[in-house]
């Protein structure tokens, strides 16, 4: 493959007691520590705990297997949220790979430090929350300058998310800006 660029649109945020709510198709999966507050109804994303890829990102998601290693990362009180994007095949493992090499998250245990495909850059669109919205992988070398520059600075800003999706249309709610 040569060089690509490829635009991914992440659609969220789903809370965990929603999760039957994601997509059943090819994509990229973005699992976040977030802090609820029932008063305002608005969800704090507050650290990207683990970027996944599947055939089916509502059947990787339910799995218990995942859910109990997500659940580790999480502060009492936190719970597991959620952003997807439907990427399919040949870009969805490359796309993968690009966002770990990137963000590297504490969950992704089997992170490389090496890209193996051709330069790689993603342009995300979208719920883009604690993701970098443009990042470059270089092929056969460690993390690219955008991401030693995003890694310096993500873990300082919790994010407001802007909408929370639930399994009732009449309980979407808008989040309230800071």
């Amino acid at each position: 493959m040569a060089e690509q660029t490829i635009v991914i649109h992440i659609s969220g945020y789903w809370r965990d007691q929603h999760q039957a709510c994601l997509a059943e198709y090819s994509g990229i999966f973005f699992v976040y520590e977030a802090s609820y507050n029932a008063a305002d109804q608005t969800v704090d994303l507050l650290k990207l705990i683990y970027i996944g890829e599947a055939e089916n990102i509502k059947a990787e998601v339910i799995s218990p297997e995942n859910r109990l290693s997500w659940m580790t990362h999480l502060a009492t009180g936190h719970e597991l949220c959620y952003a997807c994007a439907g990427v399919d095949q040949p870009f969805r493992h490359r796309a993968w790979e690009a966002y770990i090499l990137t963000h590297k998250p504490p969950a992704n245990i089997h992170a490389q430090e090496v890209f193996h495909y051709d330069n790689t850059t993603l342009v995300s669109t979208g719920k883009t929350a604690l993701i970098n919205p443009v990042v470059t992988a270089r092929k056969n070398k460690t993390k690219s300058m955008e991401a030693l520059a995003w890694a310096q600075h993500k873990e300082v800003i919790p994010v407001r998310a802007v909408q929370i999706y639930s399994d009732h249309p009449n309980e979407r709610r808008l989040a309230m800006g800071k």
